[in-house]
């Protein structure tokens, strides 16, 4: 699919009401930086609805846990700051009486008030707190409570850690989507999944999660446009060579781009 429908593929996600995405493809093709250049543009605009977006690399990752604390540490605010304040503070207001009845949460969330644009203020007042692991639950809680209506992208499900289950990072998905209004999409290579294991739950949970897949299957002259300027000289000499390679890879690419850069004064005066 052409990349530009690919990009009309994700407006028409982001405008309806569609909540879950994936992103596959081979590897190492720029999944990624496909989705990378999407996002930022869009951010750019100033025309998304969500007030955060959150990128969180799935690999190694060992528990649920470790994936909750980073969508809240790692989101970077994307709305107005009037916007992000009536959320943080309808989030705040919602907290389970449990957690308002704890005297350091009443302080916090007083503090908190005054800070809402700033993401991530939580975990850095949780750092400079006596006790850190006597309350660190509480801190976990209320950060993930304030995750609401975010875009949230999870890259290289395929590398999660052993531990950690696909049918887990699904239902994490699932609920971020429907119980926290926020737009989900999942960057991987399905045809790299550790075990079997893995497949049949990625398949047993995509009916029931997975709103809408794209399939992304650039061209090589695309990847190496991502690489080197079609106007460079040896693009037309290179284009053909990669073809006949198949390579699409962007890192090998880049790689070779680097060598050519390097040598390119002695090339350019060599005999054909």
């Amino acid at each position: 699919m052409p990349t530009y429908l690919l990009k009309r593929s994700l407006d028409s996600f982001f405008a309806g009401d569609d909540k879950v995405l994936v992103i596959k493809g081979a590897w190492g093709v720029g999944k990624t930086y496909f989705w990378d250049e999407y996002i930022e543009t869009r951010i750019k605009k100033k025309d998304l609805k969500q007030i955060a977006y959150s990128y969180v690399s799935l690999f190694g990752k060992a528990s649920l846990a470790d994936i909750r604390a980073s969508v809240f540490q790692s989101a970077k605010s994307i709305a107005a700051s009037e916007n992000i304040e009536r959320r943080f503070d309808e989030e705040l207001d919602s907290s389970t009486s449990l957690l308002k009845l704890t005297p350091w949460v009443r302080e916090a969330t007083k503090m908190a008030r005054g800070k809402a644009p700033f993401m991530g203020w939580l975990t850095n007042l949780a750092r400079s707190t006596p006790f850190t692991d006597k309350y660190s639950g509480i801190i976990a809680s209320l950060e993930y409570g304030l995750v609401n209506d975010y875009i949230i992208c999870f890259d290289d499900l395929e590398r999660k850690g052993v531990s950690l289950s696909i049918r887990e990072v699904m239902g994490l998905a699932d609920e971020l989507a429907r119980r926290k209004s926020c737009k989900v999409v999942l960057i991987f290579n399905d045809n790299s999944f550790s075990d079997e294991k893995d497949k049949f739950e990625f398949e047993a949970y995509r009916e029931k999660v997975v709103d809408a897949e794209l399939d992304y299957g650039p061209t090589h002259k695309q990847n190496l446009e991502c690489s080197l300027s079609p106007e460079h000289p040896l693009f037309i000499k290179i284009e053909p060579l990669i073809q006949i390679l198949d390579l699409k890879n962007i890192r090998v690419l880049k790689k070779l781009i680097r060598l050519v850069d390097e040598f390119w004064p002695d090339l350019e005066k060599s005999d054909q």
